[in-house]
């Protein structure tokens, strides 16, 4: 396949494994990527602009809407920047 190595029997492999390892491609595009990043410098921002709190609530919309069942460590990623909102930031 991809990396010339024969495997004949993937059965026991996860697709998360396969793509991530033999095939050498990572799971998250790139926008989702950079959507999490982003969303977690916002998370961070002690008094959030007028235009950035729009940009964490478009993006808290867009979370919301992803299917979670098919990554349960975006979930957990997207739980830890929520606790940013709810923590005191510390000046």
């Amino acid at each position: 396949m991809e990396n010339k190595t024969i495997i004949e029997d993937l059965s026991s492999y996860s697709y998360d494994a396969l793509l991530e390892s033999y095939f050498e491609i990572d799971k998250y595009s790139e926008l989702v990527k950079e959507r999490i990043n982003e969303y977690s410098v916002l998370s961070k921002i002690q008094e959030p602009s007028n235009e950035q709190l729009y940009r964490i609530s478009s993006l808290r919309d867009y979370f919301l809407n992803a299917p979670k069942h098919l990554a349960p460590e975006l979930l957990v990623k997207l739980q830890e920047i929520e606790l940013q909102f709810i923590e005191p930031k510390k000046k």
